[in-house]
């Protein structure tokens, strides 16, 4: 769709933006109106959010002998840590405070692989032999992670108490098989097994589907969606990435991953793509040609420049018609705001380092109308 036309309206969206209680960001209103504004192609100026956090209350480190997968599961502790930060940080502009469910790698967790719990990260295994081994797609209805995940859910919805956002994380389709197999035997099987890859995936993907129904079913029907990252849409939202097709030919990620993107796009009003380095960008077409796709987040990574070395990709993003998601350094926002149509655009800035760094960020924000202050 392109940014020109504003998007037409169903049932399924708000026509009210959602009410949220002010205890860790006092202009709920503002940002509901901007970011809805955004998605709908009327918002003339950028969302631009800045993290203002105080350094010197951060939580308490872990100790190094801490037992890491009690630590994930324990979702009130996990939580406690989160308000922690929400308390030391300032939401005074686009940004909002939002907490991800964050277990496992999406559907993989749910059918049986083992995962391994580190200090940053938890590690899943295989579990699938062979891409054609007889599999129960159903099994994840009974299984203890999953029962523990809509748990979760159910805690941090109650616990949030709108105070913050909730969003649930389920990946895709396809970089789910892809840790189920483990990555090396997964890429084998597209060149060897491709019809029994498809198989698969048709077969999971609508489990993926009543999976997010029944989580969707646990939170508040009238406050939009969250997503990683704290995103925010006022209606279903699909968040879509597949980081193992880094290694996908082109035509294999459009044999493989664009019709599980497609379902998605077209189940949910709102959709973004998480292009997450260097080797997805040979990707970009393939997505550029997804119509219902609405936004692109490109995520550089470690070791590949400063977002200004990507401007030539961020502007196709743009002129492909896609709303775009970028971070930046503080040094760099005004040069990204010079280069980038500002209309659907989306910045975080990264944290500044002091604060003649923030009162500059702050300045440009409010020059377009971005710094919303109590």
């Amino acid at each position: 769709m392109s940014d020109d036309a504003p998007r037409t309206l169903d049932p399924a969206h708000l026509s009210v933006a959602p009410h949220y209680d002010p205890q860790f960001k006092t202009n709920w209103p503002a940002f509901f109106d901007r970011m809805t504004a955004w998605w709908h192609g009327t918002l003339p100026g950028p969302i631009i959010r800045i993290p203002i956090a105080d350094p010197s209350d951060p939580p308490p480190p872990l100790p190094d002998d801490t037992d890491f997968q009690a630590h994930a599961n324990d979702v009130e502790s996990s939580i406690r840590r989160r308000e922690h930060t929400f308390q030391s940080t300032r939401f005074l502009t686009d940004l909002p405070p939002s907490a991800s469910d964050f277990i496992g790698h999406g559907i993989a967790s749910y059918f049986g692989c083992p995962l391994e719990y580190r200090r940053e990260t938890v590690w899943t295994h295989p579990c699938l032999n062979a891409i054609d081994d007889p599999i129960d797609v159903t099994r994840w209805r009974t299984d203890a992670r999953w029962l523990a995940a809509i748990d979760r859910i159910r805690y941090m919805t109650n616990r949030a108490a709108r105070r913050y956002g909730v969003a649930y994380y389920l990946g895709g389709i396809i970089q789910g098989m892809s840790l189920m197999r483990g990555d090396e035997a997964f890429l084998i099987d597209l060149i060897d097994h491709p019809n029994h890859v498809e198989s698969l995936r048709d077969r999971l993907l609508p489990q993926w589907f009543e999976m997010a129904d029944q989580l969707e079913a646990l939170l508040p029907p009238d406050a939009g969606r969250w997503a990683p990252f704290s995103l925010w849409a006022p209606g279903r939202f699909a968040f879509l990435e597949c980081d193992v097709s880094c290694n996908f030919s082109p035509d294999h990620f459009r044999r493989f991953v664009v019709p599980e993107l497609l379902a998605m796009v077209r189940w949910a009003p709102y959709s973004l793509y998480h292009l997450d380095g260097p080797g997805a960008i040979h990707h970009l077409d393939a997505l550029l040609e997804i119509p219902e796709l609405d936004a692109i987040q490109w995520i550089r990574g470690d070791g590949a420049g400063n977002a200004l070395d990507w401007l030539d990709l961020l502007q196709r993003i743009q002129a492909g018609g896609k709303r775009l998601y970028v971070e930046c350094p503080p040094d760099e926002l005004q040069p990204m705001l010079d280069a980038l149509d500002p209309r659907g655009l989306l910045i975080t800035v990264d944290p500044p380092a002091h604060p003649e760094q923030l009162d500059a960020l702050q300045r440009i924000a409010s020059q377009h109308a971005a710094d919303q202050n109590d």
